[in-house]
């Protein structure tokens, strides 16, 4: 006699008590979540694992690297499945039909996976979920953690996945050069922490503003940041 499969739970695409083919929040007042490299969570009981800061209103919170990185290849996946939502209502399927069809496509999709919330993401970072506006016949993407929500459309869902992933993978080059500023030069704590803030804002300058900045701040930042054993 065979191993009986054992039956996962499927992404719940009725949660809110109407189908996601249904009038959605208006994704063009995107949320204000925010994310960013720190490295570590200090709070954490494994304080080594590359850690990212997200803001969300009055929300904030640490997540790891790799619930964030899954995130963004969720925040893709929906991306797609919200367009799909869009051609299937266009073609005049119920909201019903579209939330069946949608639902075992997700199933696939999650693999061994169990939805979180009944959705797409990681109880670290965000519950994502495709759905549609029954009004415009357009996809949106679904984004809630506790009792905060908002809606993104396709293209927004895309674009925030790629800064997450960017981040992510910011995060770890962040841990290697750490680990290299305290093996060659013995840089680390607070002063680590500094450097790292001065490559955070390089980040954020651009064109002819970039060299003035170095000429400006990097004089500054050698002489707070100067490791002890360099001189």
């Amino acid at each position: 006699m065979g191993r009986q499969k054992k039956n996962k739970p499927k992404p719940n695409m009725a949660s809110s008590g109407r189908h996601w083919a249904d009038e959605m929040p208006d994704a063009h007042a995107e949320p204000s979540l925010w994310i960013e490299s720190v490295r570590r969570d200090p709070g954490a009981l494994h304080e080594d694992e590359p850690s990212c800061l997200l803001t969300w209103g009055e929300l904030q919170w640490y997540a790891p690297v790799e619930a964030v990185r899954q995130t963004a290849t969720d925040l893709m996946t929906s991306a797609s499945y919200a367009e799909l939502i869009a051609v299937l209502m266009r073609l005049g399927l119920d909201g019903a039909a579209i939330s069946a069809m949608v639902s075992d496509a997700m199933t696939q999709a999650l693999g061994d996976r169990t939805p979180y919330q009944g959705m797409f993401g990681t109880e670290h970072t965000i519950s994502v979920m495709p759905g549609g506006s029954s009004a415009r016949k357009a996809g949106v993407v679904m984004l809630r953690r506790g009792g905060t929500g908002g809606a993104v459309t396709p293209a927004g869902a895309r674009e925030m996945a790629g800064h997450w992933m960017a981040v992510a993978t910011g995060t770890e080059y962040d841990e290697i050069a750490a680990a290299a500023l305290d093996d060659i030069l013995g840089v680390a704590g607070e002063e680590a922490s500094g450097v790292f803030a001065y490559m955070r804002a390089l980040r954020d300058v651009e064109g002819a503003e970039l060299e003035e900045f170095r000429r400006r701040e990097g004089v500054r930042a050698r002489g707070e940041w100067a490791s002890p054993t360099s001189g």
